[in-house]
């Protein structure tokens, strides 16, 4: 099964990259959800510790004003009098008392003047207008009648009631009890009660009782900058919970709910420890407080009830927007991480995809014998992204096919040269070896001995060229298959010169040529292999005696230049290079002729050789390092070889 890159690196992609950002943001939109949740928790929780310590402290300093009411002279005068006639006649006043207690209900308000508008009844009245969570306060004496009131009590005699009989017995604490219904006040209060005492003495003169009400004291609302608001409940192990709820009547009026607790909220309070604890319950977050906590400062012989602040607030309050803003987001960090997918996925074709096909395309033009196809895996980001490994793949392909190219042009090149060696075997070496074979069969019959003298020598001249041929093209065998050791023998340019003018004076005068040879003022020792210096310079003066007109003069400059290099330059006075040839005036066999049909002569005007002499040249400067170039024009070419002057500067 065939499956394409492209196909592969999608699916890479989506597995390693799309796959873990779009679980990644979806655990973000919802953890972002969670935080959100948290925090409003957490604020729902410092609301409720906030008015816990609100209520507390408000209680505790109305306890602390009745503490300091309850010493006004007056109240302890009125209950020293109760006292000290409790002393004298007790019988009598328990008797008289329970009879008021009996007719107490039937009376009318005029007839408890006494109790309801006295001084002492003024001050509690005054205490409760200063304070309006208060809704009562009684003052009952030793005996447990009412010393005063601020509103008409349920009964006259509170001895009975279970708060005054503790406050009395307990000897000074203030005791603050749980919810209860109060029938005199006619309303769900929180009592605290406390002994009055005189200063000095343990035993209690009397006991103060104040009604702190409900819808009062629990606040109604929670407000966290929602249009929703949050509603308050005073809860109690027992599972009763009051709530404080307006009622819709214009006057600011409220009213109390009273309810009954699940079981999981009465969990969470059996297990709640300070500072409490906030849950998320189905759709709301609920805070719950215990109401009264140890204070740095606490309130002294004060004993306070096991009751709970519960603040309820909805959960859609805290989220309205924040839905539709989390699914934006969550829409938006798709759109974003879609937009880099597919933009991951152009920069892959981009870079990647399209380059690799490139190289295929390329390597199909190649397979097919285009070896003048080149990879181009460049593309518009190279420069600022850098090179990799396809521009490395790219270049070695390349490279691989310049060497392909190159060795199929040594090929061509080794056929051209095997070609052109076969038609000029069989036209240079054909011809002196018949000449030969047939001269020295007429020789056998021959008696003529000049004859023979002549055609003896005709057949040396023949011989003579036989061997020069054979020995050009053993000079051009390369050196990797045939050791070819190269001299450094010191050459004194002066003694170049006049071997090369001795060697060269036999053609000169067939031609009727001068030869001008210009050297340095000074001598000049150089380090070469003579035989194939000599071989330079003769190729080139050759070439130049046959190409200059007869009665010419051929130049030979030899000098030293910068650089410890020697030039030679041999000018002749020639027709000049033709533009054809000159591309290919350096290859072997190649004369600018068919070679079927030119003239070989050896120093004739304008005769062709073999096309061996200036191949022999360039492979001889090459040797030594050196180079060769030429300029021609229409009045004559000049050839220049620059060698170093010492082996050590070619020898590496």
């Amino acid at each position: 099964m065939r499956i394409s890159i492209r196909t592969k690196l999608v699916v890479l992609m989506v597995a390693v990259t799309l796959v873990p950002l779009v679980v990644s943001l979806i655990v973000i939109v919802l953890g972002s959800q969670n935080f959100r949740d948290e925090i409003v928790g957490r604020g729902v929780f410092a609301q409720a510790v906030t008015e816990s310590r609100v209520m507390q402290t408000r209680l505790e300093d109305d306890i602390r004003m009745i503490r300091v009411v309850m010493n006004d002279p007056l109240v302890l005068s009125a209950l020293d009098n109760a006292s000290l006639q409790a002393q004298a006649d007790r019988a009598t006043l328990i008797q008289q008392a329970d009879a008021l207690d009996r007719q107490w209900m039937s009376l009318k308000l005029e007839a408890l003047d006494a109790y309801l508008n006295s001084p002492i009844a003024k001050l509690l009245r005054s205490v409760r207008h200063g304070d309006s969570v208060i809704s009562e306060v009684i003052v009952a004496d030793c005996l447990g009648r009412v010393l005063a009131a601020t509103n008409k009590t349920s009964d006259f005699v509170q001895s009975d009631e279970e708060w005054w009989q503790v406050a009395m017995a307990d000897g000074g604490k203030v005791i603050v009890y749980p919810v209860g219904y109060d029938q005199s006040a006619a309303a769900w209060t929180v009592d605290f009660v406390m002994p009055i005492l005189r200063e000095g003495d343990p035993k209690p003169l009397g006991v103060v009782k104040a009604s702190v009400q409900l819808e009062r004291w629990v606040p109604q609302h929670g407000q966290f900058g929602f249009s929703h608001s949050g509603w308050y409940r005073i809860c109690q192990k027992d599972g009763h919970a009051f709530r404080s709820q307006a009622v819709a009547d214009g006057k600011g009026s409220h009213r109390l709910l009273h309810q009954k607790l699940p079981q999981t909220l009465l969990d969470v309070l059996h297990s709640l420890k300070p500072p409490g604890r906030w849950v998320i319950q189905e759709d709301r977050f609920v805070a719950y407080v215990p109401l009264f906590q140890q204070r740095e400062i606490p309130l002294e012989n004060v004993k306070f009830p096991e009751l709970y602040l519960e603040l309820t607030f909805p959960m859609e309050a805290t989220r309205v927007g924040l839905d539709g803003t989390s699914f934006m987001i969550l829409l938006a960090g798709l759109g974003v991480i879609a937009a880099v997918f597919i933009l991951g996925i152009i920069l892959i074709d981009r870079s990647i995809l399209r380059r690799i096909y490139r190289i295929r395309h390329s390597a199909e033009l190649i397979a097919a014998g285009d070896l003048k196809e080149r990879v181009d895996v460049s593309w518009r980001l190279t420069r600022l992204m850098g090179y990799d490994e396809l521009d490395d793949l790219g270049r070695e392909i390349n490279h691989m096919v310049r060497q392909l190219h190159a060795g199929r042009e040594d090929v061509e090149q080794a056929n051209d040269l095997k070609e052109n060696f076969l038609r000029i075997a069989g036209h240079e070496l054909r011809t002196p070896v018949s000449y030969i074979v047939g001269m020295a069969s007429l020789m056998k019959d021959s008696e003529d001995i000049d004859r023979m003298r002549k055609a003896i020598d005709t057949m040396g001249f023949k011989a003579e060229r036989l061997n020069e041929i054979i020995q050009a093209m053993f000079k051009l065998i390369p050196g990797e298959t045939l050791t070819e050791e190269m001299g450094s023998d010191p050459i004194s340019l002066r003694e170049l010169a006049d071997t090369v003018r001795s060697d060269m004076g036999h053609w000169l005068e067939r031609r009727e040529q001068t030869l001008n040879v210009l050297l340095p003022d000074e001598d000049i020792e150089i380090h070469a292999d003579h035989a194939k210096l000599v071989d330079i310079v003769e190729n080139l003066l050759m070439n130049a005696i046959k190409f200059t007109p007869d009665g010419g003069a051929v130049t030979l400059r030899m000098s030293k230049q910068l650089g410890q290099n020697l030039a030679i330059k041999v000018i002749d006075q020639g027709p000049g290079i033709p533009l054809e040839d000159q591309p290919h005036l350096f290859k072997p066999f190649y004369s600018g002729a068919d070679v079927l049909r030119h003239s070989t002569g050896k120093s004739g005007f304008n005769k062709r050789g073999m096309g061996l002499g200036l191949a022999i040249v360039k492979h001889f400067v090459m040797l030594h390092h050196g180079t060769i170039s030429f300029d021609t024009s229409d009045k004559g070419t000049t050839f220049t070889v620059t060698i170093p002057m010492h082996k050590n500067d070619y020898d590496l």
